[in-house]
């Protein structure tokens, strides 16, 4: 999925996250802004803190109107998709 914001390779993301890859600048920047933080932030101290970096009054829109799903019972399928701060 992050990937997939990024427009980049899985397997590259994959590389960064084992440590296996060298990351470029314009490529921090790009995830960052996928993730919705600054390129400060990645490089800061506060994600190693234990206040979530998200807070509950971050979300505006109550769990139950950003959970959306769907049952098809002639195929048994059951989708679903939860919106957040992610999206946009």
């Amino acid at each position: 999925m992050l990937a997939a914001r990024c427009h980049m390779d899985r397997t590259y993301i994959g590389g960064i996250e084992r440590g296996e890859q060298n990351v470029s600048l314009s490529n921090i920047e790009k995830i960052a802004n996928s993730l919705n933080v600054s390129v400060e932030y990645i490089f800061s101290e506060e994600k190693l803190t234990p206040a979530a970096a998200y807070q509950q009054k971050d979300f505006i829109v109550p769990f139950s109107e950003r959970f959306k799903y769907c049952v098809d019972p002639g195929n048994k399928v059951l989708a679903f998709q939860v919106n957040g701060l992610l999206n946009r």
